[in-house]
């Protein structure tokens, strides 16, 4: 059998998508709960309080780490790192400044928030 030249193979069309599932956005697109929003996604008082968890918890263990661990200055600053990287996560998600940021850790304080792990 010889084998056809390549022009004479035709490549697979490609299956386009149902043009009613097809999300089409210049911005974020976020799904929440089945729903499809435009934007950031929404910043309730459950995101409010996740952030604050997350950060309260990575500020206390390096806290505590440095308090009584001797020489466990690697471990906090690791700690620290992650707080970093956490409090930007979630203001690039929300669109937050550092000022929302230290809002909503007020908030959390003021409310006497559950600070545990999150």
């Amino acid at each position: 059998m010889q084998a056809e030249p390549s022009s004479a193979v035709t490549p697979e069309t490609p299956v386009s998508p149902n043009p009613g599932n097809v999300i089409r956005s210049e911005g974020a697109i976020t799904v929440e709960n089945g729903v499809v929003t435009y934007g950031a996604p929404k910043l309730t008082e459950d995101v409010e309080k996740q952030i604050y968890k997350t950060l309260s918890y990575y500020h206390n263990l390096a806290s505590e780490i440095e308090a009584n661990v001797p020489g466990g200055n690697r471990g906090s600053q690791q700690t620290r790192q992650d707080y970093e990287l956490s409090k930007k996560s979630f203001m690039v998600r929300y669109q937050l400044s550092d000022a929302d940021i230290g809002a909503i850790l007020r908030k959390g304080d003021e409310q006497g928030w559950d600070s545990g792990r999150p």
